[in-house]
């Protein structure tokens, strides 16, 4: 049938890298195994999106603060209002996502996450954080904006 060009002229990689809680070693893994390779890579790091309001994180870290990387960020913005959608920044200090070590490492990279009502993390490691509390229509935002966001890249 019909090939979507814009996706398919591209690599990607999706990782579920793992012990992101335990100091984010299933990144740390990924990268020291294929750093090199991936040196030129635009990192998307989806975290948390079963539940809320999609955003992106333009700054994390617990004691030093990394910022997004400034490509995806215009992009991100860029996608979502061409799809119509609202996918904020915000900074969010004290939170490390996987991306923090790509982000220490000086690789591309950007956290896209959910957040609640008052603007926190949702669920973000509590005890609501279940299966049932997961929603489709947020999972289906989710990728309906990072398929669209690879394939504006």
């Amino acid at each position: 049938e019909s090939v979507d060009r814009a996706l398919a002229e591209k690599e990607v990689w999706f990782v579920a890298t793992g012990a992101a809680e335990a100091g984010a070693w299933g990144m740390r893994a990924l990268l020291d195994a294929y750093g090199d390779g991936l040196r030129d890579a635009l990192i998307i790091n989806v975290d948390g999106v079963g539940s809320g309001t999609l955003g992106f994180l333009k700054q994390e870290g617990l004691v030093r603060r990394y910022r997004c990387d400034r490509r995806l960020a215009s992009q991100t913005r860029r996608t979502a209002s061409e799809l119509g959608m609202r996918v904020p920044g915000t900074s969010y200090p004290g939170v490390t996502t996987d991306a923090a070590p790509a982000l220490a490492r000086r690789f591309r990279a950007m956290s896209v996450m959910s957040f609640d009502v008052n603007g926190r993390l949702a669920d973000w490691h509590q005890a609501s954080d279940t299966v049932e509390g997961v929603s489709a229509a947020a999972l289906d935002q989710a990728t309906r904006f990072v398929t669209a966001l690879v394939r504006d890249l």
